[in-house]
């Protein structure tokens, strides 16, 4: 398995000009929170959620009954993807070989981190954890048991902002999530 500095090293042979984004919080939380890719407050400030995000994540941790200390969230690509519009540079869904670059590191850091609940914010933060087919317009909200930890996904609140067909099945997995971690997690 590769540690954070061989990853960052072979990253950066293939990816320049990428600054590499750490996860945040709890290192010993029982509940981890995956999301899709940094954006550019979390690349500027080197860790996971530090912008608009952490206040995404802070309202999906409340409507949860949870704080920031009950939860370590980390990203499934730990570098920024982007590419040039009219000689601006925009962020874009990662490619097949920065993905696949990135789940092994993701999959070591759970390993470490040995959460008992993983969730999955967002179809990226599906694809890398789940890895299947289904995607998660079918899956979301389906409480997984896994042999490591248990996994759920659901649709990233940003999404839900944007797309305000996804509100009621949204607020449905929240309130199914939020029975599971009063019955897992919460004392």
């Amino acid at each position: 398995m590769m540690d954070v500095l061989t990853y960052n090293h072979v990253y950066h042979m293939d990816f320049p000009d990428r600054i590499m984004v750490t996860g945040t919080g709890n290192p010993n939380a029982r509940i981890a929170v995956v999301a899709g890719t940094p954006d550019a407050s979390d690349e500027k400030n080197g860790y996971a959620f530090s912008g608009k995000s952490r206040a995404i994540l802070g309202e999906l941790l409340l409507l949860l009954g949870l704080t920031e200390d009950d939860v370590y969230a980390t990203l499934a690509v730990k570098h920024r993807t982007l590419h040039e519009v009219g000689g601006v540079l925009v962020d874009r869904l990662p490619s097949e070989r920065e993905l696949s670059f990135a789940l092994p590191y993701l999959m070591q850091e759970l390993t470490v981190l040995s959460p008992k609940l993983v969730v999955a914010l967002g179809p990226l933060a599906y694809q890398a954890i789940f890895g299947d087919e289904r995607g998660l317009n079918a899956a979301h909200g389906e409480i997984r048991k896994g042999e490591r930890w248990d996994e759920v996904a659901l649709f990233h609140p940003s999404d839900v902002a944007l797309n305000p067909e996804y509100k009621k099945s949204y607020v449905y997995d929240v309130i199914k999530l939020k029975k599971y971690c009063a019955e897992h997690f919460i004392r």
